[in-house]
């Protein structure tokens, strides 16, 4: 217990920033930008995410398509992982943390649907589902971002009579800023405690059946990962946005936000830590705007690791895809990654529902062993998430450069017309 205690308040300060971070960025840079301004950068963000997401199904597609990793791999014949939770049910989830009904709530909780089976004792003796309403512990990033665009919007359109309050909130953003640079000399401890306790956590005996019996997944995925981290990003950054400008550089000043997401297994305690890297090396507008946007929806990682598990479970089944089956399976990775919850291991549930669709046999053995080296997929996954959240900042700024020079204009009427944004990466 005292080996983590030094990591699990490490984590609580960084989780203790998220919210004013997220709210004071948010309202801020909805209400620089302006309604169409902000509508443009949201929209790129996630098209930048859709393109991402869809290159990592494809590299896990391939990998597992490639290397077989579920080859030699042989189950018990368990009872299939079947769940009563429909893809409708994930939509419906998703809409309702864009729309919270209890500000103070959901910070802490986040609303949703859960569902139970239950026999119907008549004469046709069906199995019916009734759904319920359930609390989760993680909190609701989404739902915070949607409530403070909606206020940074009302405060722009209001004028001057919103500058008080927004003015305030500027010196809450640079309080909560201070702080986390505060938080970060405690960093090595906290580190150095969280890994501390990971390794005692896990017998030695578990960790070596674990790598010998998913020798090749394991290989495949951590080969998937930095691939994606170490040459898709990278090229998308040097050549898409045609910086000249050497991108493993800015994945260097990355490291802290990259070794907190890794440690925690969740881009959420690495929020603030992105904020502050990010800070003097992207316009604080995009940062403000697309890193709230990312975190609880952009996750290359996770659709990387869901479709490469599917083909996995599937091979271990002896089971041949076919074409179709496999276009679905990167299809719904991509879409239903978007839905994934934020949390450790929240892309198991994901699997299940995708192999119901695909009619791949994801049984309770097949996932116990997917399961037995969640510890290192999980922050495998993040550090590739909180890597993309940043270069997408740095994509969405090159994309909307006319209309960031625009606004700079407007502020300030002294500036040039060819006016060039310096990004200094």
């Amino acid at each position: 217990m005292w080996v983590g205690l030094p990591g699990e308040l490490f984590l609580n300060m960084l989780h203790l920033l998220v919210v004013p971070i997220v709210i004071t960025s948010g309202i801020r840079g909805a209400s620089t930008m302006g309604l169409r301004a902000d509508g443009k950068i949201i929209a790129v963000a996630l098209a930048y995410s859709i393109m991402t997401m869809t290159i990592c199904s494809c590299i896990g597609l391939l990998l597992g398509v490639a290397v077989r990793p579920g080859e030699g791999v042989r189950l018990t014949d368990g009872a299939h992982s079947a769940s009563c939770y429909r893809l409708t049910d994930v939509f419906a989830d998703f809409i309702r943390k864009l729309i919270p009904r209890n500000l103070l709530q959901v910070t802490e909780e986040t609303r949703g649907m859960s569902c139970i089976e239950y026999q119907r004792t008549n004469m046709s003796n069906t199995t019916d589902v009734a759904n319920y309403t359930t609390y989760g512990d993680e909190m609701n990033i989404l739902g915070i971002y949607a409530v403070s665009i909606a206020f940074g919007i009302a405060a722009h359109l209001t004028g001057s009579r919103g500058k008080p309050a927004l003015v305030f909130l500027q010196a809450v953003q640079s309080i909560v800023l201070k702080l986390i640079k505060g938080v970060f000399y405690y960093a090595p401890v906290g580190v150095t405690s969280l890994i501390a306790k990971a390794i005692l956590k896990v017998p030695a005996y578990e960790m070596n059946h674990a790598f010998t019996t998913l020798g090749y997944f394991t290989l495949s995925t951590t080969i998937g990962q930095l691939f994606h981290q170490l040459v898709v990003l990278p090229a998308i950054y040097f050549i898409v946005c045609r910086m000249r400008k050497n991108p493993y550089t800015f994945m260097w000043k990355l490291c802290p936000a990259l070794v907190t997401g890794f440690i925690s297994g969740t881009s959420v305690p690495a929020l603030p830590c992105l904020y502050l890297c990010t800070k003097t090396k992207v316009n604080p507008h995009i940062s403000s705007l697309v890193i709230p946007l990312s975190v609880p929806l952009k996750k290359d990682g996770s659709a990387l690791f869901i479709s490469l598990s599917l083909v996995f479970i599937a091979q271990m089944a002896e089971m041949k895809l076919t074409a179709t089956q496999i276009i679905t399976i990167g299809g719904l990775s991509i879409v239903l990654g978007f839905t994934t919850q934020d949390i450790p291991s929240g892309s198991i549930l994901t699997i299940s529902l995708i192999g119901g669709v695909t009619g791949i046999p994801v049984s309770n053995d097949s996932l116990g062993l997917i399961i037995g080296l969640e510890w290192l997929n999980d922050r495998l996954r993040t550090s590739t998430n909180v890597q993309s959240h940043a270069f997408s900042c740095v994509f969405v700024e090159k994309t909307c450069r006319k209309e960031l020079q625009r606004i700079a204009r407007a502020n300030n009427p002294s500036l040039p017309t060819d006016m060039s944004l310096h990004i200094d990466i």
